[in-house]
């Protein structure tokens, strides 16, 4: 998600990041990013004017109001406005109230955002307006490569190279909203592959699996996207969702 300055072509700097970082977050507690609009035209004169914050259909519960006080400061029209740097940030969500009374809490709610970190900063103006947007795969598109491509990242997951199987996943996710093609069939897969390994890890290690929940949780949220927009039924994604918050929730 760009930030405002970045959109008017002025040079970016941490807080832009920080931006960045704020509008996905939002979209991970509040179900939706803070800006809606069905054309780039759209969504830039609603980032511009700041406002309003969408919220969407399945907050996640319980998110303490300091969080969305700092994640407001964070999405501040102006830089100025925001916090000094991503630390100063991080640091005000840890400290929301609510998680600092329990730190085992704490600790793991920010361990999920370290692994969306590389899901957030420079995310295209691009897959914001696929939100809204009708994503349709075109005739004749070709199959065998994609599928090739998803079958690699859901064999890394099995063999738990988690970093590379996000990394190779988040080429093709990119490479296919770039070229205009559809991603919801093969997010559910990927969503519920991930969900899979964060069971497996959550008595072994607890923050990897909810680091793995979050990143099946971000996956099948933009799966339910496309689904509702084309008008089709949102079970699967609903479902993994469910599991995903479940999870984090009992890892918390």
């Amino acid at each position: 998600t760009m930030a405002p300055e970045r959109l008017g072509g002025h040079r970016g700097d941490a807080r832009s990041d920080q931006y960045s970082f704020a509008a996905t977050m939002w979209w991970l507690f509040y179900d939706e990013f803070p800006y809606l609009g069905r054309t780039v035209e759209q969504l830039t004169a609603a980032i511009a004017m700041g406002g309003p914050l969408e919220i969407g259909e399945d907050p996640i519960p319980g998110t303490p109001a300091r969080v969305r006080q700092v994640l407001e400061k964070g999405l501040a029209i102006e830089p100025t406005e925001r916090y000094p740097d991503m630390s100063a940030f991080v640091l005000a969500l840890k400290e929301a109230p609510d998680w600092a009374a329990n730190r085992r809490r704490q600790a793991l709610r920010v361990t999920a955002m370290a692994a969306l970190v590389t899901l957030i900063v420079g995310l295209p103006i691009s897959m914001l307006v696929r939100r809204a947007s009708v994503i349709r795969e075109p005739a004749g598109a070709p199959a065998s490569k994609s599928s090739e491509k998803i079958s690699s990242v859901l064999l890394l997951v099995e063999q738990e190279q988690f970093e590379e199987a996000e990394r190779q996943w988040l080429s093709w996710r990119d490479a296919r909203e770039v070229a205009g093609l559809a991603t919801h069939e093969q997010s559910v897969k990927v969503s519920a592959a991930f969900l899979s390994a964060a069971k497996s890890k959550q008595a072994e290690d607890p923050k990897l699996a909810l680091s793995l929940a979050a990143q099946a949780l971000e996956i099948a949220s933009a799966a339910r996207t496309i689904l509702r927009n084309r008008g089709e039924p949102t079970n699967p994604a609903d479902d993994l969702i469910d599991k995903s918050k479940s999870l984090m929730g009992e890892l918390e």
